[in-house]
């Protein structure tokens, strides 16, 4: 395409795409009557450009993730392969359970299609209390992500030079300390801009190290890609070190957010899918970012499943794709 912009656009990810996941916690559920029973939490965590094999439960040693693998050391994990390599379609993917050519966001400025219903809507409808709290525009109202939320908040969409990982998190434990909220069934959606670039160094969350090269923390990604014909594995290196820190920090966030609902009695019966959109690339490839081509290192993501008593914890060998993830929320 000429923007650059890629996705799957036509065909099958695989055969039975969208149920594996969903087998996954039949297999495992437990028989709960919906009368009487403790009310029903389901949590969908999207991190904005999170490799997985940039999290220390998928093998990274360097970088630093407690939250995300205490996490995953109590869930289902696989591997997960995203439907196009940036936000706009992959997120549509995710909240619809289809390729980005049957929900329509499949191309800059398109919308997702008023036809295709969204996982919120189905809660919604089931009567749950329903909550949506984003910080990017590529999947605010504008591209047809609030269908189905009750509460819809992109106030932290701020662009790239902001962090909003902690007021995401703050939001979301404000709106779960609402009047009866966390005794009722309920939905929440939490998108997590960081780590996406700018690439930041921030204090206490980035790795310390020296580096005199020409990269500046903070620095537009277009002024980086002029660079890559001048950059070295030092350049990279740094570049790795700052990413890293940014999703240190995010994990920084995520532990809030789940001391929060421990605290709340929640732990132990919310069902938790935490995934993300599209992975990124420091020039395995020859680029910088994404959007630009569906290789390995833009399309691998993280899919870690957790709901207590209904899924057994362990790596999976299957490999689990976006359009599982609706299909999954709604068997929770």
């Amino acid at each position: 395409m000429s923007s650059g912009l890629v996705s799957f656009a036509r065909g099958r990810v695989r055969a039975g795409a969208a149920v594996l996941v969903g087998l996954v916690i039949a297999a495992f559920a437990v028989d709960r009557a919906r009368s009487g029973a403790e009310a029903n939490a389901v949590i969908l965590l999207v991190v904005d450009t999170l490799r997985a094999d940039h999290l220390g439960c998928y093998g990274d040693p360097e970088v630093r993730t407690p939250g995300i693998d205490r996490l995953a050391r109590n869930a289902a994990q696989f591997r997960c392969s995203a439907t196009a390599p940036w936000t706009l379609p992959a997120a549509g993917s995710i909240m619809t359970g289809r390729l980005p050519s049957g929900h329509g966001a499949d191309f800059p400025r398109r919308r997702l299609s008023g036809d295709v219903p969204l996982v919120a809507e189905d809660f919604q409808g089931a009567g749950y209390r329903t909550a949506a709290f984003i910080s990017h525009t590529m999947v605010g109202a504008e591209f047809g992500f609030a269908r189905g939320f009750d509460v819809f908040d992109e106030s932290n969409a701020l662009g790239h030079e902001h962090v909003s990982s902690d007021a995401v998190t703050g939001l979301a434990t404000d709106w779960l300390g609402g009047s009866g909220t966390a005794d009722d069934d309920f939905f929440l959606f939490l998108h997590y801009f960081d780590p996406h670039y700018n690439y930041v160094a921030h204090e206490n969350w980035t790795a310390p190290g020296e580096y005199g090269g020409r990269i500046e923390s903070g620095m537009d990604i277009w002024k980086l890609r002029r660079l890559i014909p001048y950059l070295g594995d030092g350049d990279v290196d740094y570049l790795r070190r700052l990413y890293r820190g940014e999703i240190h920090l995010l994990d920084g966030s995520l532990r809030a957010l789940f001391r929060d609902l421990e605290r709340r009695g929640l732990a132990d019966r919310a069902t938790v899918i935490l995934t993300a959109d599209h992975g990124e690339e420091f020039l395995e490839h020859g680029w910088l970012g994404h959007t630009r081509n569906l290789r390995e290192v833009l399309l691998d993501i993280p899919m870690i499943v957790r709901s207590p008593g209904r899924v057994a914890p362990g790596l999976r060998p299957e490999r689990a794709t976006q359009l599982d993830v609706r299909p999954t929320l709604r068997a929770a």
